[in-house]
This record gives C-alpha cells, structure tokens and sequence, in this order.
C-alpha cells in the first residue's frame, strides 16, 4: 500500500497539488499580472477571400474595405453576425403577506 504524504495539499481541476508548488504558482502570475502591460494588445485579422458580388454588379470584392465601400454604397446590411442577449423574464414573486399574517396569529395564539 502507498502511504501518502505528510503536509499541505490544493485541489486544482481534480488533482492534489502540494501547497508549496500551489504558493510559487500563485507567486508567478502575480508578477506576471503586475509586470502586464496596461496597453491593449492589437487584434490581427487576415483580409477577406476574394468572391465575385452577384447580388448588386458582380464585381469582385477583394477586400474587406471594398466590401464595406460596397454595401454602404448599396444601402445593403450584414444580418447574422450580431448576438442579442435574450431579455430576462422578471421572477413571479407570490404574495406572501397573507400568509405571514396567516403565521403570525397561529404563533401568537400558542
């Protein structure tokens, strides 16, 4: 049989972790958090394949400005990229003052 170990452990995502390894973890993304730099960091996105635009001229589009030149000249909208969080339906709370009172009056008539 193993006999486990003596000390301080941390379950982390369903594994023990020895608390000492834990606290130089813990210690290590803390500077790495406070050396961080509070600059945005910039978000590359590759252009557009090119496609041919049948709906309005079927001219190329090569890009994605020439596809917003395009629509905006058209008057076209881009539909289904957009997400609306779902409106939260208010909790139906039940009247409860009849039955405090209700409560009320058969303690106090103990």
């Amino acid at each position: 049989m193993i006999e486990p170990e003596r000390g301080a452990w941390v379950l982390i995502d369903g594994r023990w972790i020895p608390k000492k390894q834990f606290d130089k973890h813990q210690a290590r993304a803390r500077e790495a958090q406070r050396v961080r730099s509070d600059l945005p960091c910039p978000q590359i996105m590759r252009d557009i394949e090119p496609f041919v635009n049948i709906a309005v001229d079927g001219a190329e589009i090569s890009s994605r400005s020439h596809k917003r030149e395009m629509m905006k000249r058209n008057g076209l909208v881009e539909l289904g990229n957009d997400f609306k969080k779902p409106a939260r339906r208010p909790r139906q709370m039940k009247p409860v003052a009849a039955d405090l009172k209700k409560t009320i009056q058969q303690l106090s008539s103990r």
